[in-house]
């Protein structure tokens, strides 16, 4: 058991640590012990809560994970962890953001008179660490990575049909104690259920959908999902001409296949850097986002049924101001370099990046319907006052 802090030597008086924990592992167990060194209370948010299960992602309800989180603590700090379960909100994140805030100041309130010190502790191991940056008014806690533990290896293991696999993952996490043993019995009692059995079943099914996708489609997953990119900057749009088929030679907007772990917009993103070469960074990219688009024609592509939905980035680059320690002709350069078009080049699938002037794009050089849907974006964008 890790040492436990007295309450003088703790410095805030809640630590918030955020996860699914499907399941509790070892690596999560390290955080919420630093957390219960560094304050009198842990706020456990758990995530992906009242939902149906879904074996690949959310095998277990919140009630069965408080259940385990509980078995895997000794009784001396029961009443420190308090666990609460947050719904997804994916197409919201500024709802989700909000319902944490409010679920832990709500707790906040019924232990402390005045303003609590509230941190929030993780590590930035990837991106499912986002949220570490989504709660400004609170301290941020980074902890080191204790373990490299990957809790779908651990939660694929489990629900594997094979019984080998299953012994083997409870053999190796009991040797490298990747879980407590307090879980370990938890998901033993839960192989008892019917429901692990038909979660099984329901693996299997999602497994041999993927080997049949493959097969047939875009390599990784049944996709036919795109997304673009309509940058633009002075009445300038940045292109890309095509390197494959269909229509190889040909100039588009930069877009691709969405892959099987990103939004639709960070496809589009992902593709623009990939594909362009351009520096501009994404923090700037998103805020010069003015309005976005499904393009779903039912013959639009003539390899299949493919939907593309275009993002519309509007770049306007600040004149800096003048720098009376410089020359003019300094300070005119500092002026040109801030007002040029970011450099790009073609890389990936892409022959060649350039920007080109909206009235020199023509209908007969764009590939497929891109004409078309940039000429729509051009259209719907608001009007200046």
């Amino acid at each position: 058991m890790a040492q436990i802090i007295t309450r003088a030597e703790r410095d805030n008086d809640i630590c918030v640590f955020i996860g699914r924990f499907q399941p509790l592992h070892a690596g999560h167990m390290a955080v919420i012990w630093d957390a219960l060194k560094r304050a009198e209370y842990v706020v456990l948010v758990v995530g992906s809560a009242h939902q149906p299960r879904r074996p690949d992602t959310n095998p277990f309800f919140f009630v069965e994970r408080e259940a385990m989180i509980r078995a895997a603590f000794p009784r001396e700090v029961q009443e420190r962890l308090i666990i609460v379960p947050m719904a997804d909100s994916n197409y919201d994140m500024g709802q989700w953001s909000e319902d944490v805030y409010n679920a832990v100041h709500d707790f906040s309130k019924k232990v402390k008179d005045k303003d609590a010190k509230i941190s929030l502790i993780g590590h930035s191991k990837d991106r499912s660490s986002f949220y570490l940056k989504e709660f400004r008014n609170w301290g941020a806690i980074d902890v080191p990575l204790a373990r490299e533990l990957d809790a779908t290896t651990i939660r694929n293991d489990f629900l594997s049909p094979n019984r080998d696999v299953v012994e083997d993952m409870f053999t190796r996490s009991i040797y490298r104690e990747d879980l407590n043993v307090g879980v370990i019995n938890w998901l033993r009692d839960f192989q008892k259920q019917d429901v692990y059995h038909e979660l099984i079943d329901e693996m299997e099914y999602y497994r041999s959908c993927h080997a049949r996708w493959a097969r047939e489609s875009w390599p990784g997953s049944r996709n036919t999902v795109c997304a673009d990119v309509l940058i633009e900057q002075s009445n300038h749009i940045l292109l890309v001409r095509r390197n494959e088929y269909p229509q190889k030679g040909s100039w588009a907007t930069p877009g691709g296949h969405l892959n099987i772990d990103e939004t639709v917009q960070e496809c589009g993103l992902r593709e623009g850097y990939e594909e362009t070469g351009i520096k501009v960074p994404k923090v700037i990219f998103e805020r010069s986002l003015i309005g976005e688009k499904t393009f779903d024609a039912p013959y639009r592509d003539p390899r299949g049924r493919y939907i593309t939905t275009m993002f519309h980035y509007k770049l306007e680059p600040k004149t800096p101001e003048y720098d009376p320690r410089l020359t003019p002709v300094a300070n005119r350069a500092r002026v040109d370099a801030a007002l040029d078009f970011p450099k790009v080049k073609g890389m990936d699938d892409a022959a060649e990046a350039k920007w080109w002037h909206r009235s020199e794009i023509t209908r007969e050089m764009m590939f497929l319907d891109c004409y078309a849907m940039i000429q729509t974006m051009l259209a719907r964008q608001p009007k200046q006052d």
